[in-house]
């Protein structure tokens, strides 16, 4: 036997029996073996000596698996590089079976059985005495042999017993005897008295009742309200003699009032020309013309009450039941005969008469040249025009002066610059820049007035397609005109002679900023978008390549001017902010953008018209990725749409066509949502709110630096 305990003994005579065993032991073979064994051929016979035969290999039992791994490792992906493994587990279950018995003698059976048992009963105590766990028959012998002992008595030799020598040698082997308590005498299960079972579902049912308060009744006497008894007659002479009095009173008052304003007034030169333009005005009031219009809208007011009643009170229901899509409802439609012919070229309301608006008809197609038609609207007569204006060249652009609202001016096709005074009845222009010098070299995209208050003439300004941005100052007889900028690109070309030869750009759109009067965005048919001021002639502030394709519109954001939004034919419309090279948003319509324009009630509502006849109206408040509603405003395939614009007063739009026709529409409530003021804190003006959506929007976008480009899948497809 080894130390080791368990052991085999074997003499091997294979030589994998040999290497398996000193594998197993972990020991190493002598050198001399080794070279034997390697030497040797494992299907050769193994030879081996008589020492050999007769070495005892030990083969020891250990509870290690000597298949697993002794060092494992595994990678560690936080570190980079391989770490240590826990331990292998070497322990195997080969059976596991869970049982419901217990054994008598344990501390779950002993609760059990005292449960069982009457807690009154002296057998209650039975847990007390009970004996522990892991005592056997042969313990208690033992102890009983103790206390004979200890009385002073041996036990007699029973006959057949082992020898001394015997009994010491198993005395070795034998562990030592444990002491413990004697067990108790078992109770039979008859004697233990029986616990009573409850039944579950024997239940009763309460109840309670309240006292019911007494009701009483309770009255008030008040007195009665004086009455008198009236009577009279009624006749002409008592009317008229009461109207007569209240008149008299009335002019009382009126002279009143006049004496204070003759007090407060200048000379009595001013109030003489006062007067008489007072009695002009109530003259041309009171002309054959003046009340024929007012006819012709209250015939057009009962002819079109419905459209009037949707105008003021109609809201789309079904809004409640869309998260965010919108419509339009159509409303009237301003066209007349004169203006079959013609494509709406531009579209600008009267604020000061938010009824009002102007359309410019003309055509994009050069080499049709013909006449040009300028057509005054009102909400109050969509059958006809107020006034009609036609232009010996087609109208590119309109513009309508801030204060006074009769003034109008003309871009033409030819280059020239025409402006009316719609308070004169004759179609003469007011003031005319056509001459060969005194105009443009190519069409007029785009007309505004300066709203520089502080300057003694009304000043024009107007962006070409020969690459000049004019100011045209009007006085008596004559319109001056100065070159604020010429539009050329920063390289400058080399003829084959070796003289330079400047590219000049086309100007395409104009816009000035709304806060600040010197400063203006200028978009060119290049795709560039040039940020200018009037007080430099020579240079850009700053540019930018914005597009591929012509720039059609520029638009600034009336509640925050450093933002605008441009519109090209390379079907996209782009969201812009001064001082980023890289748009804020873009949105890619499926088909070539006519035009774009900022809502005046909110910050973040645009609209846009497409060549295929849609308008895309787009709230970034709400979804910053699609437009909340495309709409197909033309039925007729080769239609398109060409211009939009907003009511500055009215949640209404106008869209003009290339055959054409002005169709108005009313906004549904999902497309004209106003930002709520806080229910706590100080109270804020509408305006002041519009300003912190549109910072808030904006500050979720400029982090990422990067524009969100939109494809629009559906009008694509379509």
């Amino acid at each position: 036997m080894a130390k080791s305990g368990k052991s085999l003994k074997s003499t091997g005579s294979s030589r994998l029996l040999l290497l398996k065993g000193a594998q197993e032991k972990g020991e190493n073979l002598d050198s001399e073996r080794n070279d034997n064994l390697m030497a040797n051929d494992y299907d050769a016979p193994l030879k081996l000596t008589e020492l050999e035969l007769r070495e005892e290999i030990v083969r020891t039992l250990t509870t290690f698996d000597p298949n697993a791994p002794k060092y494992p490792v595994e990678f560690c992906f936080k570190t980079q590089g391989f770490v240590p493994k826990e331990s292998y587990n070497h322990f195997l279950v080969h059976l596991n079976v869970a049982s419901t018995c217990l054994h008598r003698d344990s501390e779950a059976a002993q609760e059990q059985l005292a449960r069982m048992q009457d807690p009154g009963s002296p057998e209650s105590g039975a847990k007390s005495k009970a004996p522990k766990i892991g005592t056997s028959t042969s313990e208690e012998k033992v102890e009983e042999e103790e206390d004979v002992e200890a009385e002073g008595g041996a036990p007699a030799e029973e006959p057949g017993s082992e020898k001394p020598d015997e009994a010491a040698a198993e005395a070795e082997i034998t562990p030592d005897p444990v002491v413990v308590a004697p067990a108790p005498t078992p109770v039979p299960v008859s004697v233990l008295p029986q616990k009573k079972l409850t039944n579950q579902f024997n239940f009763c049912e309460r109840g309670s009742l309240t006292v019911n308060n007494p009701s009483r009744e309770i009255f008030t006497q008040t007195n009665p309200p004086p009455r008198v008894t009236f009577s009279a007659n009624v006749t002409q002479w008592g009317i008229y003699d009461a109207y007569m009095e209240e008149h008299a009173e009335q002019q009382e008052k009126e002279k009143e009032k006049k004496e204070k304003e003759k007090a407060t007034l200048a000379p009595q030169k001013k109030e003489e020309t006062k007067k008489v333009e007072v009695v002009q005005v109530k003259n041309a009031s009171c002309a054959p013309e003046g009340a024929a219009k007012i006819l012709e809208r209250m015939t057009n007011q009962n002819t079109y009450d419905e459209i009037i009643q949707d105008f003021k009170y109609w809201e789309d229901p079904s809004d409640e039941f869309k998260d965010e899509e919108g419509t339009l409802l159509p409303l009237w439609k301003f066209s007349c005969d004169r203006a079959q012919n013609y494509t709406v070229t531009s579209i600008c309301w009267n604020e000061n008469c938010p009824d009002m608006f102007i359309a410019g008809y003309g055509s994009f197609d050069f080499k049709r040249r013909k006449a040009g038609l300028m057509c005054v609207y009102t909400l109050k007569n969509p059958s006809y025009p107020e006034h009609l204006v036609f232009v010996e060249s087609e109208v590119l652009a309109v513009d309508i002066h801030q204060s006074q609202s009769s003034m109008i001016v003309l871009g033409l096709l030819d280059g020239n610059i025409e402006v009316y005074d719609l308070t004169k009845s004759s179609e003469i222009p007011l003031h005319s820049s056509n001459s060969v010098n005194n105009k443009h070299t190519a069409a007029v995209w785009q007309v505004r007035w300066s709203k520089e208050s502080n300057q003694s003439e009304m000043t024009i300004y107007s962006i070409s397609a020969d690459g000049q941005v004019l100011s045209w100052s009007l006085m008596q007889n004559e319109m001056i005109k100065m070159t604020l900028i010429s539009l050329t690109f920063p390289t400058e070309p080399i003829n084959s002679d070796g003289t330079a030869c400047p590219l000049i750009g086309c100007g395409s759109a104009l816009a000035f900023h709304p806060t600040e009067n010197n400063i203006f965005l200028v978009g060119t048919e290049e795709g560039r978008i040039y940020k200018c001021s009037t007080a430099y002639t020579s240079i850009f502030l700053s540019e930018s390549e914005a597009h591929y394709m012509p720039v059609q519109q520029v638009d600034f954001n009336r509640y925050n001017p450093s933002v605008y939004a441009s519109s090209s034919g390379d079907w996209r419309v782009k969201i812009w902010e001064d001082d980023r090279k890289e748009p804020l948003f873009e949105f890619d319509l499926g088909s070539p953008v006519e035009d774009v324009a900022w809502a005046p009630y909110s910050s973040t509502v645009l609209a846009a018209v497409t060549a295929d006849g849609r308008i895309h109206v787009f709230d970034l408040n709400v979804n910053k990725y699609r437009p909340l509603c495309q709409q197909a405003v033309t039925q007729k395939k080769k239609c398109k749409l060409t211009k939009v614009s907003f009511n500055p007063k009215h949640l209404i739009l106008v869209v003009g066509d290339s055959f054409g026709c002005i169709s108005s529409m009313k906004l549904s409530p999902n497309l004209r949502k106003k930002q709520k003021p806080p229910k706590k804190g100080m109270v804020v003006d509408h305006d002041t709110l519009e300003k912190l959506k549109l910072d808030k929007l904006l500050s979720l976008v400029r982090e990422p630096n990067k524009p969100i480009m939109v494809l629009d899948t559906e009008s694509a497809a379509n």
